[in-house]
């Protein structure tokens, strides 16, 4: 009984140890429908904690994968850089982040919330099935953070 707490211990070190030193990480990942409620929508926090070496800082996307969308959708930095806003306030709206520029480098340790659109299906077909949505975060075309959540609440 001891090897197996002990190993589910280790297990579980070695998952917060690598989230612990990934050089971003996602949070806060909203999905749901558009205010017009005419399309699928997430809203998504990134922070980038240290810029790994040997990349350009720019080469930043942020790749949305589910049944429901039509295809996978990919956004980059740029895009991202260009949509981080800054809340004002419950029900106050936002304004741009000037922290983040599609021509500067990801500013290190800023949240960076971002809402994106998405193309989703019309209509599905699911037996039972959890509808979820995964965000991955690719840095310099390595995967350093991924989140998912589920989106059954846009299709009933």
């Amino acid at each position: 009984m001891k090897k197996r707490v002990g190993f589910g211990i280790g297990l579980l070190l070695l998952w917060v140890g690598c989230s612990f030193f990934s050089p971003a990480e996602l949070s806060e990942m909203i999905p749901g429908m558009s205010k017009q409620m005419d399309k699928l929508e997430c809203w998504l926090t990134i922070t980038f904690k240290k810029y790994p070496s040997g990349i350009d800082p720019r080469d930043v996307q942020v790749k949305f994968s589910s049944m429901a969308l039509e295809q996978p959708e990919v956004f980059d930095w740029e895009y991202i850089a260009a949509h981080d806003v800054i809340s004002l306030g419950f029900m106050q709206g936002f304004k741009e982040n000037p922290a983040s520029v599609p021509e500067g480098r990801p500013p290190l340790e800023v949240p960076l919330k971002v809402n994106f659109p998405l193309h989703a299906k019309q209509y599905l077909y699911t037996a039972g099935e959890t509808i979820e949505l995964t965000a991955e975060l690719f840095w310099g075309g390595k995967k350093v953070a991924s989140s998912n959540r589920t989106i059954e609440h846009v299709y009933e």
